[in-house]
């Protein structure tokens, strides 16, 4: 597979046929080169903009992950995609559901990816993806993804000190396009967010079993300031637990965590 088959547009149309029937086969949006994609899931969200409405970009100039670090989104290399949402029962296992969701894209394809709390896509302990939930409107949240197919030149991803340097899904050689990747992503983010409706302890299971970070000795960042340990488990509602450095455990909610650092697997014991 050449460079011009991973840099080719995504086509509208191929996505709306691929998709039709489906929650997010009801409105594809498709533009080039934009800002955000979440900003303008939100600017059409705001004009009326229907559950399961699907904005896609080639490419994205201002892109953003949590807590209003930068995504690099370079022109052809990856999927910058947001979703206008209803405003789901459980915010954080509607979040689950994305991170999951993501995962099951890169396993489709034969790609081990992992999740690393509470929200990124991790493969060899690489930063190969991401999603952000944001509030919209009264009857809507957006969801926005972005998964890189190959590594960006760039050496970060907005964070000044990245925990999982960025990394890229596939070689060029065995990139199975965007396209069937966009696809993939939004047949599995259908199932997943229908799951955290009806089945949410399958949900949070699955994102437990898939959680990069179990086992390893980890740095957060709290409101009450650093603290280290092991990390120990992970739950879209319960939070993080750690066992820390003086043999308590604790738990940590994610709106006032950020994981910091964290040790190689060979490391540490």
């Amino acid at each position: 597979m050449t460079d011009d088959v991973l840099l080719s547009p995504l086509r509208a149309s191929v996505l709306q046929a691929a998709l039709d029937g489906g929650r997010f086969g009801v409105d594809i949006r498709k533009f080039g080169i934009v800002d955000s994609t979440q900003r303008l899931a939100r600017d059409l969200d705001l004009r009326g903009a229907v559950d399961g409405t699907v904005i896609v970009a080639d490419g994205q100039t201002a892109g953003r992950g949590r807590r209003g670090h930068g995504w690099v989104s370079p022109p052809g290399t990856g999927i910058y995609v947001s979703v206008v949402v209803a405003k789901p029962s459980d915010p954080r296992l509607f979040a689950a559901a994305c991170a999951v969701a993501l995962s099951d894209a890169a396993r489709a394809f034969g790609v081990e990816g992992g999740i690393k709390w509470p929200n990124d896509l991790v493969v060899d302990d690489r930063k190969c993806g991401g999603a952000l939930v944001e509030a919209s409107s009264d009857a809507h949240v957006v969801a926005g993804f972005g998964l890189n197919l190959r590594r960006p030149e760039s050496t970060t991803d907005g964070d000044a000190l990245p925990v999982f340097p960025p990394g890229g899904l596939f070689t060029t050689s065995s990139t199975p396009g965007r396209e069937r990747l966009l696809v993939e992503l939004l047949r599995g983010l259908e199932r997943r967010t229908t799951q955290a409706e009806t089945a949410s302890r399958a949900l949070c299971a699955t994102f437990a079993e898939r959680d990069v970070l179990r086992g390893r000795r980890v740095r957060i960042e709290t409101d009450d300031g650093i603290v280290e340990g092991r990390w120990t488990s992970s739950h879209p509602v319960d939070g993080v637990e750690m066992t820390l450095d003086d043999g308590h455990r604790a738990v940590f909610r994610a709106e006032w965590t950020r994981v910091v650092a964290v040790a190689p697997r060979s490391g540490d014991g």
